[in-house]
């Protein structure tokens, strides 16, 4: 699947969710989104059953370096799909699920403490 990712310029903090949408850098972004180290991507879901593997793609992408992707599953914890965890495995970089409140919170902080750091969200 094409992603269509935009340049990220700015602090890279959620500073608000909700209304199905969110908050970035006094921008709002409608719908679902990715956040990577250097873009954002605006992610065509709306239900953790629609994660796949191949929309994570990008997140393993040569100088992406994500350690860890936060994955909010909407307003309330769903375990991803096996295949996409054994991706992260395969991948060797770490997948936390969690609902997208805490998705945003948790983001923030791993930002804060310059982590490298991306998140798939669930808009709610």
């Amino acid at each position: 699947m094409q992603l269509q990712h935009v340049p990220f310029e700015g602090p890279r903090i959620i500073e608000a969710y909700g209304d199905m949408g969110f908050r970035l850098a006094g921008h709002r972004h409608e719908g679902s989104i990715m956040l990577l180290p250097h873009s954002i991507v605006d992610l065509p879901v709306s239900d953790h059953a629609q994660f796949t593997v191949d929309l994570f793609e990008c997140v393993f992408a040569p100088g992406e370096n994500v350690e860890i992707m936060i994955l909010g599953t909407g307003k309330t914890y769903k375990t991803p799909a096996s295949e996409i965890i054994q991706s992260f495995v395969e991948h060797k970089t770490g997948l936390e699920a969690m609902d997208s409140g805490a998705a945003c919170r948790t983001y923030n902080i791993l930002v804060s403490e310059g982590r490298r750091v991306a998140a798939a969200i669930l808009a709610v």
